[in-house]
C-alpha cells in the first residue's frame, strides 16, 4: 500500500469515516487534491521570479494536455518542489483535523 493511500486510510479514520462509500471517499479526496495544488501554486507565486512564472506558464499553456510534463518541468524549476508537496498536504490533514475536533466539541 503506497504512503497517499495509507494518509487517505488514516485521514478517514481520523475523522470516523472508515465506512463512507468509496464514492463519497473518492470526491472528498478528490476535493484535497484540488486544494493541495492551490496551496502549491500560491506556495510557488511566493517563490517564483516574474520571469519564472512567465516561463512556467508559457510552458503549462503549451503543454496543457501532459500534466506530468508541466509537473516535471515545476520540479525542474523548484529543487524543493516535493518538500513543499509534503509540507502543504500535512497542513491541510492538521486543518481538517483540527477543525474536525472543534466540531466535535
Amino acid at each position: 500500500m503506497s504512503e497517499t493511500t495509507n494518509n487517505q486510510i488514516d485521514i478517514f479514520s481520523e475523522l470516523g469515516m472508515e465506512n463512507a462509500s468509496e464514492k463519497d471517499k473518492a470526491a472528498i479526496i478528490q476535493s484535497l487534491q484540488e486544494l493541495l495544488q492551490e496551496r502549491i501554486m500560491l506556495r510557488l507565486d511566493e517563490i517564483l521570479t516574474e520571469e519564472q512564472k512567465a516561463s512556467l506558464s508559457k510552458y503549462a499553456d503549451d503543454n496543457s494536455d501532459n500534466q506530468l510534463s508541466v509537473l516535471k518541468f515545476i520540479m525542474d524549476m523548484i529543487p524543493n518542489y516535493e518538500e513543499i508537496s509534503k509540507d502543504e498536504a500535512l497542513k491541510i490533514r492538521q486543518e481538517i483535523i483540527e477543525e474536525y475536533k472543534a466540531i466535535r466539541k
